[in-house]
């Protein structure tokens, strides 16, 4: 037997040795409380503008970023506007960067479409590329919806009705430390 098998099998027998006869000590980190439930932060709906009215033109999506919130506006080919997240399902690819039809959009990456109006996937799911997203994507992912917002043009602007407390309730699970500022309520990390 070779020195360095001799080495490892003595390592492995002592770590075992040691073990056994003995139980685990586990030790429990407290909790940092910093109140017992998340704040109850109200749901507030509000017409928010976005983007300029001059900037969405047919076959484009523009998009805007206010009260956390980024929101592409849609404008199809046939000059509907249509108010979504500016993330596209299965990756976050921006909405920006879609093809835009008559009431739909397609993801540049995997060439999943969906219906602007209702935010659901029409067609096959990941039908690219080529042998990767039918076989890889379909397994990593499962056919998800848009994010739809009524929009409605006010003015020079598109405005979109989101709840403007959503970033404030999504925080509300986690606390601001002195040295750790991104806690969550309950101790953890995320």
């Amino acid at each position: 037997m070779s020195r360095t098998s001799t080495l490892l099998l003595a390592a492995l027998c002592s770590a075992d040795a040691l073990s056994i006869g003995s139980a685990p000590t586990i030790t429990s980190r407290a909790a940092v409380a910093m109140g017992d439930k998340p704040a109850n932060i109200p749901t507030k709906m509000k017409w928010v503008p976005f983007v300029s009215a001059s900037e969405a033109q047919k076959g484009t999506a523009v998009a805007g970023f206010q009260y956390g919130l980024e929101i592409a506006v849609v404008t199809d080919t046939t000059g509907k506007q249509y108010a979504i997240a500016n993330k596209l399902p299965p990756f976050g690819q921006p909405a920006t960067f879609g093809t835009i039809g008559a009431g739909t959009i397609t993801d540049p990456v995997t060439l999943s479409t969906w219906d602007l109006k209702t935010g659901k996937p029409i067609g096959a799911w990941c039908p690219a590329p080529p042998l990767i997203g039918p076989i890889i994507f379909n397994a990593l992912s499962s056919p998800s919806p848009l994010t739809v917002f009524p929009c409605r043009k006010s003015g020079n602007k598109i405005e979109a009705n989101v709840n403007v407390n959503a970033k404030a309730q999504f925080e509300s699970g986690y606390w601001r430390g002195v040295l750790d500022a991104q806690g969550k309520t309950d101790g953890g990390y995320y």
